[in-house]
C-alpha cells in the first residue's frame, strides 16, 4: 500500500530510513535513548535482561549479540508481513517505518516492523514467533506484558507526531510454532503511559545521562551490592583518561568502608581455604571417577578436553608482520582493587 500523504511525514520525522537496522548508525542511535525493545527491562517485566544490564548497555554500547530464535524472528517477518496482506484485514505500508523519536520526550524511539491501516484507522503493527509451548501466554486474546509496553511505546511515539487520535491501537501478529498465525489488537493506553510508564523511563534515563552507578541504585533500585552486573558497572563508569600516582587523603566514611572490607576479606579467606580443602578430600574420595551420587547430592568432576591455544610468542618471533596487522590494542580498564593496612 502507498500513501503520499504518510510517507511525506515519516520522511521528516525518521531519525532512520527503514532498512538500517544493525548498522552502525542504528547502534548508537538505539543507545541515545529508550526504544520498544527496552520498556520491559526498565519495567522489569523482561526475563531476559535486567535493568542494570540495560543500564550498562545504554552507558557503554552493548555488544553485538544474536540468537537463532530472534535470527529466525527476523526471516519470517516478510512471511508474516505477506501472510497479513493477503489475509484483506490489515493493508501494510511498502516502505516502512524507521526510526522516529518522540516529539516532546526525545529519548523516546518507536522502531516499528510495520505500518497499517484497518477499519480503525494508521497502527502500529509487530510481528512476533514463538514455541508452540509458550501460547499459554497468549491465550484468551492475551499477550506477554513485555510486548504490550512495547507496542505502547510506539504507538505514544507516533501518536505525538500525528496526533492522538491517530495510532490508538496496534496489531501484534504471532507465529506459533510454524503451525498457526494469530492477531491481537491492543488498545492505546494513555494513562498507563502517563503515571506508570513514563515516570519510570524518565528516572532510568536520567541515571543513564550521570553514567554513574551509584546514581542508578540510589534512585532507581535499592542500593549497591557485589552482584556482577554491578561490579560490571562500577569498573567500567571510573576509568581515567591516563594512569596517575597522585595519592588522594579519603574521608572517615571511606575509613570506615575499608576496615568492614579488611575484616570480611579475613573472614573471606579463612572460608576459602577450607572451601578449597573440603574439595580436595572430596576428589580424593573420586579419584577417576567423573559422575556420582549418593541419596541428596549427585556429584560431577569432568575432564575437559584442551583446547587449541594460539602460540603468541612464537608467531611474534617467526611472523612479526602477521602478528601486528592482528592485533588490536585493548581498551583501558581498571585493574584489581587492593588494599593493605599501613
Amino acid at each position: 500500500m502507498r500513501n503520499s500523504r504518510l510517507e511525506f511525514y515519516l520522511d521528516e520525522f525518521e531519525a532512520l530510513k527503514p532498512g538500517a537496522d544493525k548498522t552502525e548508525q542504528w547502534m548508537n542511535l538505539r543507545q541515545s535513548g529508550i526504544g520498544g525493545s527496552d520498556v520491559g527491562a526498565v519495567l522489569g517485566l523482561s526475563k531476559y535482561k535486567t535493568p542494570l544490564q540495560l543500564f550498562n548497555e545504554k552507558c557503554w554500547g552493548a555488544e553485538e549479540f544474536s540468537s537463532l530464535p530472534a535470527e529466525l524472528g527476523s526471516f519470517l517477518e516478510p512471511f508474516l508481513r505477506k501472510k497479513v496482506t493477503e489475509s484483506g484485514d490489515l493493508e501494510i505500508l511498502d516502505r516502512g517505518c524507521g526510526m522516529i523519536f518522540h516529539k516532546e520526550h526525545n529519548f523516546l524511539f518507536a522502531n516499528p516492523d510495520d505500518i497499517g491501516r484497518d477499519e480503525y484507522g494508521w497502527c502500529i503493527v509487530e510481528y512476533k514467533t514463538t514455541a508452540l509451548h509458550n501460547a499459554k501466554h497468549w491465550k484468551d486474546g492475551q499477550l506477554p506484558q513485555v510486548y504490550w509496553a512495547q507496542v505502547q511505546l510506539y504507538m505514544q511515539v507516533m501518536a505525538s507526531h500525528f496526533g492522538y487520535d491517530e495510532f490508538n491501537h496496534a496489531k501484534v501478529v504471532v507465529l506459533f510454532g510454524n503451525r498457526n498465525i494469530e492477531t491481537r489488537l491492543v488498545s492505546r493506553d494513555d494513562y498507563w503511559f502517563e503515571n506508570t510508564a513514563l515516570p519510570a523511563l524518565e528516572r532510568f534515563w536520567k541515571t543513564v545521562q550521570k553514567k554513574d552507578p551509584e546514581a542508578f541504585w540510589v534512585e532507581y533500585a535499592e542500593g549497591l551490592d557485589g552482584s556482577a552486573e554491578l561490579t560490571k558497572a562500577v569498573n567500567q563508569a571510573f576509568v581515567p583518561d591516563e594512569k596517575s600516582d597522585e595519592v588522594v587523603e579519603l574521608n572517615a566514611g571511606a575509613e570506615a568502608f575499608l576496615a568492614t572490607y579488611s575484616l570480611a576479606k579475613e573472614n573471606y579467606d579463612v572460608a576459602k581455604e577450607r572451601f578449597e580443602a573440603i574439595k580436595n578430600k572430596i576428589k580424593v574420595v573420586l579419584k577417576e571417577v567423573q559422575k556420582a551420587e549418593t541419596s541428596r547430592y549427585r556429584v560431577t568432576w569432568p575432564v575437559i578436553s584442551g583446547r587449541p591455544r594460539l602460540d603468541q610468542t612464537a608467531l611474534k618471533a617467526d611472523h612479526p608482520e602477521i602478528y601486528t596487522k592482528y592485533t588490536k590494542q585493548g581498551s583501558q580498564y581498571r585493574g584489581a582493587l587492593t588494599i593493605k593496612e599501613k
